[in-house]
């Protein structure tokens, strides 16, 4: 479960709807994160998630979120926004030639 599409929101945002980069990134989190706690509890009981490793990850995930918005705030937005695209660029190169 998951509501995917975050990439898309954020180029469609920045692009079409002139948001700053880090409001749309913000934004994306914002539709993100009530996704992923409410597909948490099926994914549970389904077995997907190992337990062990769960709070670790939330863990570092949390805190490398917090770090990345506190760089991302001293970024300027235009330098942001390359490296956005650099790395959807990255991501649609390696998605196109998995095997």
């Amino acid at each position: 479960m998951g509501l995917g599409g975050g990439s898309v929101l954020i180029i469609f945002l920045t692009l079409f709807r002139s948001f700053e980069q880090t409001v749309a990134q913000g934004i994306n989190l914002l539709f993100f994160f009530p996704s992923a706690l409410s597909s948490l509890p099926m994914h549970i009981k389904n077995g997907f998630i190992e337990k062990k490793l769960f709070l670790r990850c939330a863990l570092i995930g949390v805190f490398s979120a917090v770090v990345g918005s506190l760089i991302a705030a001293f970024i300027d937005v235009a330098l942001l926004k390359k490296a956005f695209a650099l790395l959807l660029f990255y991501v649609g190169i390696q998605e196109l030639f998995k095997k």
